[in-house]
């Protein structure tokens, strides 16, 4: 599934399609290390995401830990439906880590 990409300064945004999988894995790596500057801000959009997987979870967590140690800030935008990524990432505990 294909990841929507803007850069606003210190503002990385990531839009999730359908879902988020390890096949995303390569180029949301990609992306998310183009940040260099302390205090670089993520949002990862999930607003039209219907599915997630355990290795996007994963994913996630990476994207935290890299942007912890540039003392930045990683905001997770939840899914508007109830869906399977919905529950997925508040089973994960998502809501409360990001």
């Amino acid at each position: 599934m294909k990841l929507y990409t803007n850069i606003t300064g210190c503002i990385f945004t990531i839009k999730v399609g359908k879902k988020l999988t390890f096949e995303n894995f390569y180029d949301f790596r990609k992306f998310f290390q183009t940040a260099k500057n302390l205090g670089s801000k993520f949002i990862v959009d999930f607003g039209g995401a219907e599915y997630i997987d355990v290795a996007g979870l994963a994913m996630l967590l990476l994207l935290q830990e890299y942007i912890d140690n540039l003392e930045g800030k990683v905001t997770l935008v939840f899914p508007t439906q109830d869906n399977q990524a919905n529950r997925m990432l508040k089973l994960a505990n998502f809501d409360r880590i990001f």
